[in-house]
């Protein structure tokens, strides 16, 4: 249709079976010469009088390709020279001879890059198509190999070797992406785009890995130019993009004697368990290791909090429980559930401690942060389980919420606990991230903004008769965070308006309405980009639906935004999800309930029912470190996902949403960062 383009990339001969698939008539998938004159638009065999109209992108390889005589596989008109595009059809599609294309050819000596980036200039420049013809011996641009380099190791027949010019002189599938999409985007009525990592193909044909591996890289990086186009110049809801593979070559590494009949089925599939019984136990070491290498590197920084001989340094809050110092461990005794508790509190710390339970009924852990009143002990636990569910090492609220992080269905972390041994933990507190590991096993990697500081604890659960003991304990103290506010409702200085509605600051509160007239959204949007942070939002709802973007790219468009906000509305998708311009939702409140065993899901349900009140003042905390996201309502955790495809970097705004009868107060927003 006019207006609408069409492009086709390949690593391999622009001509070759798949890119030819997507346009050319032709009967022989050999017939090079004549596919590639009706993707061009010239006369050809299929077409004699009217000529298909011709791609208005068309890049990739098949140049310095020449054969004499191809003749049996071409037909007649075969003309001598390269196989794949006759030298009197390039000059015919060239606009310096009168034709549609602005021509790119490797030419010796000058950076591929360059050669194509010139080409790209001048066919947007005069609004003419684009031919990019490329390759080296085979047709093919270099093989990228899976260490990143240019060198491809034996393949069924060969070891194909590149000179230097082979290299500098071609651009990468990426460069060839790139430069399609410059000249795509011209077009007023969009356009459909077809990229091939075709050497993927070739090199599992040879049975060559490493140039497989490689070729997979080198579309992976054309796939992440794609999405960053579509990010930046477009959105997903116009934008269909679609992942397949280019022969879907069936590759047995683990056990190739299946294949052969060397071995059974059944036999396959007990091959398979012990395998990935294998990688799990692998797996554990290589985490241990890391663990380890950490612990060396801190060995000179950790400070005993116990002396081996008194429990100096530490209190009981509670009237009740014996404590004594034999043989360098601290034992507990009681008949009813205490603490011991370090005097001086900590914010951001690694502990490390070490902890046996006697046999029988038990259970124990180590506060971390912990809270206390008179006879009571509230706030985090790494908790000590040896019943057979095996949450050893999971993240308890004692007193509180219950269990943040139960271990249902974590084999790996399930199984670091000994029991009746000595149980080694390690504990990690930075700002609102916490981690626990048990005997060098990561066992809680969790996100909570609610204690910032507080004191280690020593937990007897109140089994009479039961002695629990405690050694080596150290620790090394790294200071803490607290909340330092960016908005404080005394100024908007550092922020910034735009789109429907209104904002207005009324005795120290931002309040921003809209009528359901109103089709823009409204933003409040700070003028600074952040990176990874953790923020908290102290807010108040009574009309419509808002949110709190983060990461997110201020535009001039209906929506004004792009990117990922948390959603602040009045309904039980409260602290959900959604990418404006994108994706839509990533995740609703709650999406990790499975996780939870049966018999905890009723107590999150009801935890979860009083976390907001509509028209009441609540708070909302947005973690958002690397791919990770996080969203606390309250102190009850909404989202916490994993999202490899959002943004790294980009400001904050608080939406009013258009069409809605909108009322939204803000009294804060703060920042956890690091107290200097």
């Amino acid at each position: 249709a006019e207006g609408f383009g069409v492009g086709i990339v390949s690593s391999v001969p622009f001509n070759h079976a798949t890119p030819a698939c997507v346009y050319a008539h032709n009967v022989h998938r050999s017939d090079y010469q004549d596919i590639a004159r009706d993707m061009v638009g010239l006369k050809s065999k299929s077409h004699p009088e009217k000529p298909l109209r011709g791609v208005d992108v068309l890049l990739g390889g098949g140049w310095g390709n020449n054969a004499d005589d191809d003749r049996e596989k071409q037909g007649d008109n075969y003309v001598p020279g390269n196989k794949y595009f006759a030298e009197k059809d390039l000059k015919r599609i060239d606009v310096e001879n009168g034709g549609k294309y602005t021509v790119a050819v490797r030419t010796p000596l000058v950076k591929g890059a360059e050669v194509l980036n010139k080409a790209v200039a001048n066919a947007v420049e005069n609004n003419t198509r684009l031919f990019g013809f490329f390759g080296s011996k085979g047709g093919n641009l270099p093989f990228q190999t899976a260490d990143g380099n240019y060198d491809p190791t034996l393949g069924i027949k060969s070891v194909k070797k590149y000179v230097q010019g082979d290299v500098d002189e071609n651009p990468t599938l990426e460069d060839l992406t790139k430069a399609a999409l410059q000249v795509l985007q011209k077009k007023d009525k969009g356009f459909y785009l077809m990229v091939e990592a075709g050497d993927v193909d070739w090199a599992n044909h040879s049975n060559n890995i490493d140039n497989s591996i490689g070729a997979v890289f080198s579309g992976e990086k054309a796939f992440d130019a794609i999405v960053s186009w579509v990010e930046q110049n477009s959105n997903w809801d116009e934008t269909c993009l679609v992942v397949t593979a280019d022969h879907g070559h069936y590759m047995v590494l683990d056990d190739p004697d299946v294949l052969t009949g060397k071995r059974q089925l059944g036999e396959a599939k007990e091959f398979e368990a012990e395998l990935a019984q294998f990688k799990q136990e692998e797996m554990i070491e290589q985490l241990k290791r890391q663990v380890e290498e950490r612990e060396k590197e801190e060995a000179g920084k950790k400070v005993a909090i116990f002396d081996g001989k008194t429990t100096n340094g530490w209190h009981n809050p509670y009237e009740w429980g014996d404590i004594t110092v034999v043989d360098e461990e601290i034992r507990l005794l009681a008949s009813k559930k205490f603490f011991l508790m370090s005097d001086k509190k900590y914010g951001d710390y690694i502990f490390e401690g070490k902890v046996k339970l006697p046999e029988g009924k038990s259970n124990s852990g180590f506060m971390l942060r912990g809270q206390e009143k008179p006879n009571k002990v509230f706030g985090y636990q790494a908790e000590a389980d040896p019943t057979d569910r095996k949450w050893s090492g999971g993240l308890y609220d004692e007193g509180r919420r219950q269990w943040l992080n139960p271990l249902k269905d974590q084999p790996i972390a399930q199984e670091a606990f000994k029991k009746t041994d000595w149980n080694k933990y390690r504990i990690e507190c930075e700002g609102d991230h916490l981690r626990v590991f048990v005997n060098g096993v990561q066992t809680t990697d969790y996100y909570d903004p609610v204690d910032l500081v507080g004191a280690i604890g020593l937990q007897h659960h109140g089994e009479a008769g039961q002695v629990y003991s405690f050694k080596d304990l150290k620790v090394i103290d790294n200071g803490r965070h607290v909340w330092k506010p960016i908005f404080d409702g005394s100024s908007i200085d550092g922020w910034k308006t735009q789109g429907g509605g209104n904002w207005e600051l009324k005795d120290g509160v931002l309040v921003g309405s809209s009528s359901k007239d109103e089709a823009k959204h409204g933003l409040f949007f700070s003028e600074k980009s952040y990176d990874d942070f953790t923020a908290k939002i102290t807010f108040r709802l009574t009309e419509g639906n808002s949110g709190f973007y983060f990461r997110s790219k201020i535009n001039k468009t209906k929506l004004g935004v792009k990117g990922v906000q948390a959603e602040l509305e009045n309904s039980e998708l409260i602290g959900g999800l959604y990418e404006t311009g994108g994706r839509k939702w990533l995740a609703k409140p709650l999406h990790y309930f499975d996780t939870f065993a049966e018999d905890r899901q009723g107590g999150r349900k009801k935890q979860w029912a009083k976390a907001h009140k509509p028209g009441e003042w609540s708070t909302m905390v947005v973690s958002a470190h690397g791919n990770r996201i996080v969203t606390h309502v309250g102190d009850i955790l909404a989202c916490d996902i994993v999202d490899k495809k959002q943004r790294k970097t980009g400001q904050f705004a608080v939406q009013l949403h258009g069409g809605q009868d909108m009322k939204v107060e803000i009294k804060s927003i703060e920042l956890l960062e690091k107290d200097e």
